[in-house]
């Protein structure tokens, strides 16, 4: 079996699709504490330290001593009420800036996926698979050709096999090649001949057909395998023949 394609689809096999660059590094979550309407323990360790100063200044000075305990009762006070009046604040703070990280992070996943869809053996695949069918559409469409009354019997078999089990469609052109596939809607012309290349090919190569030549024994002795061949051909999987 040869199969011989136009030199754009050539191209299309080797093509790799451009890897995208990571623009950002991985994103951190902000460094703020979650906003608490009254930060308790810290409150408390603070009236123990404010406990702590006003025993030891009684021991030295009692009216020092009490107006340690008033002021840091008064200082407590304030930063409780402080608290609660900025709760609301903080907490749109706190939000934003966590709407943000999450966009980040969101914004970072899609690169890593999009740059690991372009890096796989899929990502590829698929990229080259698009190229090819957008270098087939750039060929003019030839459409199927007139179907001659004189079909040998093993291209006859193929020929069947072809009309039932791919979407386009086959016909014995007049001349050459033995049979044509036709799909219209990739644009693919797939040329069939047997034993030999014929000397048109170049012309067909020109044209944006796809040529492939089996063996007529093969033909006749394993009319599948052929079909499954071009099968392979007609959902454009070159490189797996």
């Amino acid at each position: 079996m040869q199969l011989l394609l136009p030199s754009p689809l050539q191209q299309a096999l080797e093509a790799r699709p451009p890897i995208p660059k990571r623009r950002s590094p991985f994103p951190h979550p902000p460094k703020v504490p979650f906003p608490r309407l009254v930060n308790v323990p810290r409150t408390l360790l603070e009236m123990f330290g404010m406990v702590f100063l006003a025993a030891i200044a009684i021991r030295i000075n009692r009216v020092f001593g009490t107006s340690i305990i008033v002021l840091g009762v008064l200082v407590v006070i304030a930063r409780v009420q402080l608290q609660l009046v900025t709760y609301r604040s903080r907490w749109r703070n706190y939000r934003a800036l966590m709407d943000r990280y999450f966009q980040q992070l969101e914004s970072y996943a899609k690169q890593e996926s999009h740059y690991e869809q372009s890096t796989s053996a899929e990502g590829i695949k698929t990229f080259r698979r698009s190229l090819i069918i957008s270098r087939l559409l750039e060929f003019p469409a030839v459409g199927t050709l007139l179907t001659s009354a004189e079909v040998s019997p093993e291209v006859r078999s193929l020929m069947t096999l072809i009309q039932e089990h791919l979407p386009g469609t086959v016909t014995r052109p007049q001349e050459c090649p033995d049979l044509l596939y036709v799909d219209p809607q990739i644009n693919l012309h797939l040329a069939i001949a047997l034993d030999q290349v014929p000397p048109e090919t170049e012309r067909w190569l020109s044209q944006g057909w796809v040529v492939v030549v089996f063996p007529a024994e093969e033909v006749v002795r394993s009319p599948q395998k052929c079909l499954h061949i071009c099968q392979r051909i007609a959902d454009l999987q070159f490189d797996l023949l």
